[in-house]
């Protein structure tokens, strides 16, 4: 390559960000809509391509092809950020990110919806501390959380519709959470009109008339693997498992072996890591990256 198209030092430094974006499914777009990923990046990115392409690498031309410096240069890239994953994963050799199993894996219940959705509201209902971390995480407030439980498989009346999970303030629904791992919302084909509907706009109808505490746009939880999907009804926030995750992991380093469940709990999040999102033990720049956000706020 010529003076010209050297690659520059920030464009390895967002390089590392983008890859902590795509391999973390955190996604590239802020709550604003604003591309996390840095203009320069891109306007290099392009540059290089186009570079690329102009020489014939596309067409592989073996002449063209980039000096032996650049890939010693990215090889030493990448040795410096494994070096770096690896330290932090020193310091932390009790985390349940590098259990060698999961919860789940002995049953062959890896990526089992329903285990998982019973087991989280286990823990809620079993222990406040993880009632009021999980509802925090929702951005549901209350000064008295003691009031509330959780229950797994709630349904209606008319057994049409059935909550993975409820928070409930004796028989009222207050939060309502649905949950997916491997499949999309819920569709409904009317026997009476055949028309199609949705599962979220059906929740929507019954929690407006039988349970109006859970409130739209607020109380309405849909936690799926990545939130970049689309759902029917504008009512529900998209939170996902890998923030469950994240949100545990915290409790956890908060609460050492304080708690009866803390191991059962500890393997369990190692199923949302390992077998949800795929991130094995052996994978030094995710795990450390998992590690480093269980402490940021």
């Amino acid at each position: 390559m010529n003076e010209k198209n050297q690659i520059s030092e920030t464009f390895w430094e967002e390089l590392e960000e983008v890859y902590k974006l795509d391999i973390l499914g955190k996604g590239t777009f802020d709550k604003n809509g604003q591309n996390k990923i840095p203009e320069s990046f891109w306007n290099e990115l392009q540059e290089l391509y186009q570079l690329e392409e102009q020489n014939g690498v596309f067409g592989y031309n073996p002449e063209n092809e980039p000096e032996d410096s650049v890939f010693e240069e990215l090889e030493k890239f990448f040795d410096l950020i494994n070096t770096k994953a690896i330290a932090i994963i020193k310091e932390n050799p009790e985390s349940p990110l590098l259990y060698p199993f999961s919860l789940f894996r002995p049953m062959n219940r890896e990526r089992d919806e329903v285990h998982y959705t019973k087991t989280l509201a286990w823990f809620m209902n079993h222990n406040p501390e993880i009632l009021k971390e999980i509802l925090m995480l929702f951005k549901f407030n209350d000064d008295n959380l003691n009031k509330y439980h959780a229950e797994a498989e709630v349904w209606d009346n008319e057994q049409k519709n059935r909550l993975d999970i409820a928070v409930m303030a004796g028989d009222q629904i207050i939060v309502a959470i649905e949950a997916k791992i491997d499949s999309e919302e819920g569709k409904r084909i009317s026997k009476e009109n055949g028309e199609e509907t949705f599962q979220l706009e059906d929740y929507d109808e019954w929690l407006q008339v039988c349970h109006p505490k859970c409130e739209k746009e607020k109380n309405r939880i849909f936690l799926v693997v990545d939130k970049d999907i689309e759902i029917s009804s504008d009512n529900w926030k998209i939170f996902t498992w890998k923030e469950v995750a994240i949100t545990l992991l915290r409790f956890l380093e908060k609460n050492h072996l304080s708690h009866p469940e803390h191991h059962y709990l500890s393997f369990f999040v190692a199923s949302i890591i390992q077998d949800i999102y795929e991130i094995e033990p052996n994978n030094n720049f995710a795990i450390a990256n998992l590690i480093n956000m269980t402490r940021e706020k």
